[in-house]
């Protein structure tokens, strides 16, 4: 959960850290190595150079340098080739993108959201706040570089959901076609629009999940906490759904499931469910009754209606980030 872009040095020559406490590691190459290959005036050069550009806002070597936690290269051309350099470049550019739409659009974020989101983080780990912050310093983390990150992930789900209230329509052929793909959902037997939260064993102790997920139960009462929570927490990828596993028959159901869901009424919690991949809640939305014609019922349609809605603004999202935002904002990258 704990990201490990930068670091301090912990130890260099007394000079150096004087004059550059907070120097990354990686830099510390610059020392004894590049430094003695270049003059001053060209090493000073080639820290301030400029390696890409988003809406007149520089990016420069050194905060890529920074981010990547690679060894200073002797050159552009150097930096150029060095794949690790280049992830970190373009997810500086995307971090720059999402700012300057977000300026756009009137989308802040708050201390107060920053400081609740590190607080959730530090009960996911089963921390305290204070043992969570030293837990960032033995990782060479700061708390000043998680709240960015922080920043950043908030940002993008506030950008996110604006998108996604601009709406996206399914035609009656698009359902029909879904339909066709998924023969189970015209047989007899109860359906259910289901949402889950999973956390993963070997990502979490038993203890810490447990405590997690009875936190969950208590404070999501309602569909929308549920879906908030499982965007934050879940390990499973339809988290980014809201924990949405969709239209599923019962049947389907793994047989632990089964019996905790049978009598759980709808727009309800589920008791904390153990399988051999985690610890899971889920979130029954609706239930859809068997039928016995071939006709699905105009209820289940109206749930397969937005389901695929939720599917097709996911896939409007990755291209939006992908190329929408580029083609909004002029970016320069050099190398």
């Amino acid at each position: 959960m704990i990201d490990n872009h930068d670091s301090r040095v912990s130890s260099a020559s007394e000079e150096v850290s004087r004059n550059t406490p907070f120097i990354h590691k990686s830099l510390l190459s610059i020392v004894i190595g590049i430094f003695v290959t270049l003059s001053p005036p060209a090493f000073a050069e080639l820290l301030d150079a400029v390696v890409a550009s988003v809406d007149n806002t520089p990016i420069t070597l050194t905060d890529v340098v920074q981010r990547s936690g690679v060894a200073y290269p002797t050159s552009l051309s150097d930096a150029a080739q060095n794949q690790q350099i280049q992830n970190a470049l373009q997810q500086l550019i995307t971090e720059h993108l999402l700012r300057a739409e977000s300026r756009d659009r009137r989308i802040g974020v708050s201390d107060d959201e920053i400081q609740l989101y590190i607080d959730r983080l530090a009960q996911q780990n089963g921390l305290s706040r204070e043992t969570f912050e030293r837990a960032l310093q033995e990782q060479n983390t700061t708390i000043e570089q998680l709240q960015e990150q922080v920043e950043i992930d908030i940002l993008k789900t506030k950008l996110a959901n604006q998108i996604m209230r601009e709406g996206t329509s399914i035609g009656e052929q698009e359902i029909n076609e879904y339909l066709a793909q998924h023969p189970e959902l015209k047989t007899g037997g109860t359906k259910m629009k289901l949402r889950q939260i999973v956390l993963y064993r070997e990502r979490q102790s038993e203890t810490a999940a447990k405590e997690t997920l009875e936190r969950v139960r208590s404070d999501a009462s309602s569909l929308d906490d549920f879906k908030r929570e499982a965007s934050k927490i879940s390990h499973g990828p339809e988290s980014v759904d809201g924990g949405l596993l969709g239209v599923l028959s019962e049947e389907d159901l793994h047989g632990a499931i089964f019996e905790a869901l049978f009598e759980l009424p709808e727009q309800q919690v589920s008791s904390i469910i153990e399988t051999p991949l985690g610890f899971h809640l889920f979130f029954i939305e609706n239930r859809f009754l068997g039928h016995k014609s071939n006709t699905t019922n105009t209820e289940l349609r109206s749930e397969i209606r937005a389901q695929l809605e939720e599917r097709k603004l996911q896939e409007r999202m990755k291209l939006y980030f992908a190329r929408e935002l580029t083609s909004k904002f002029a970016v320069d990258k050099k190398i």
